[in-house]
């Protein structure tokens, strides 16, 4: 985890899946945790417009252009590693 110490960006997809109603799951802890052991913030981005075309549900590896907005929200500090 030192690259991440290092100031290496990471991303991770706290769902674990894509939803396939377009409604929002529960996060996994994989990022808290690893934020939490490292000591740095996690930067939650939200991706619109991914689902259906871009990215279509049950095909992994398959992206097709098209327009994504990308929000970048304010930084979230945690301290429990066992999150």
């Amino acid at each position: 985890m030192d690259f991440i110490r290092n100031g290496a960006s990471v991303f991770f997809f706290p769902e674990g899946t894509q939803s396939k109603d377009g409604k929002l799951r529960d996060f996994m802890k994989g990022a808290f945790s690893v934020a939490a052991k490292t000591e740095v913030p996690v930067v939650p981005m939200t991706l619109i417009g991914t689902a259906g075309k871009i990215m279509p549900a049950g095909i992994e590896g398959i992206v097709n252009s098209g327009f994504v907005k990308v929000v970048i929200h304010k930084p979230i500090e945690g301290s429990d590693p066992e999150i």
